[in-house]
């Protein structure tokens, strides 16, 4: 049988193992899960940035097509003869 001063040793550890496990581990695994959780949401952000950016781009990109289109159309008419009439309207 175990002694006394044995079954002390042995819950005086188990309450220190509770205490160390309580107080070191379970923040450690929070932090590490709290550190998973923002590089999730940065790594969201930062492709929501991406195919934000793309869009704007494609977006820009068409608007100029849109103006080079109108200074040509601008520039076919100024060059017509008073009663003449562009092909392209």
């Amino acid at each position: 049988m175990a002694s006394v001063e044995s079954k002390i040793a042995s819950a005086i550890t188990g309450v220190a193992a509770a205490i160390v496990f309580a107080f070191v581990v379970v923040p450690e695994i929070k932090e590490r899960r709290a550190a998973a959780a923002m590089n999730k949401a940065m790594t969201e952000f930062q492709a929501e940035m991406e195919r934000e950016t793309a869009r704007l781009s494609r977006q820009q990109e068409e608007a100029m097509r849109q103006a080079q289109r109108a200074r040509a159309a601008h520039e076919a008419s100024m060059q017509l003869r008073p009663g003449e009439k562009c092909l392209g309207g």
